[in-house]
Order: C-alpha cells, then structure tokens, then sequence
C-alpha cells in the first residue's frame, strides 16, 4: 500500500540534502576523517569513552546504527571499532527501555487502557 506524500516537493529536498552531503563527504571526506582523528587523539584514552556514549545518546535518538558502526570501525579499526559499537549500542538500547518505563501487565489495565479495578474494588497502583 503506497502513503500519498503531503508535500511533494519534501522527497525532491531530502534527495538534494542526501547528493549534497554525500558530495561533501567525498570532496571533503579526507579532512573531515582527520579532523575527527585529531579530536578522537586529543582525549587520549577517553576516546572510546567518548564514542561508546555518543553511540548511547544516538541509538534512541533515531540515529542508524549502521552509520555509527561503520564509523567505529574507521575510527578504531574493525576489532576496536566492533567492541565499542556493541557497547554503544547496548547502553543506547538500555537507556532507550529505561526511558520508555515499565510496560503494563495485561492484567492490570483493561482493553480501553483504563486501569482495571481489583477485587476491593480499588484501582492498582502504577
């Protein structure tokens, strides 16, 4: 089933955003790499660190993990970059659920999603 787009003109922009930093990415993407280098080299050994919790803050932000593995991987190599995506994206999802709370029981609500009386005819407690 296809999703009629409100505005047509928002997939022609987004294509132009995705050329545009693709483009920019490869005409630039040496300095960028380096300049991410040179800041991973400032914090020293804090650079792990660092990425596992930008990976953290990203994952449940709606950032692809895929992008945030493969820069792991460029920026640690493939057996650092690995490890340190695995636990960026273990915090991230962890904080994720933390965020989301503890989910009702199916008993403990009723299919309107009203909270469902027990038997002395209080209503439980979240």
């Amino acid at each position: 089933m296809r999703i009629p787009s409100a505005r047509p003109g928002l997939r022609l922009a987004l294509l132009a955003a995705i050329i545009t930093a693709v483009g920019g990415v490869v005409w630039h993407g040496e300095r960028v790499e380096v300049g991410i280098k040179a800041a991973l080299r400032g914090l020293g050994v804090w650079a792990p660190l660092a990425f596992i919790a930008a990976y953290a803050l990203c994952a449940p932000l709606g950032m692809p993990g895929v992008a945030l593995t493969l820069l792991g991987g460029a920026l640690f190599g493939p057996v650092w970059g690995s490890l340190w995506s695995l636990r960026g994206a273990t915090v991230g999802g962890s904080l994720a659920f933390v965020a989301m709370g503890p989910a009702p029981s199916p008993t403990s609500v009723t299919p309107g999603g009203q909270p469902r009386a027990t038997t002395s005819g209080r209503s439980r407690p979240d």
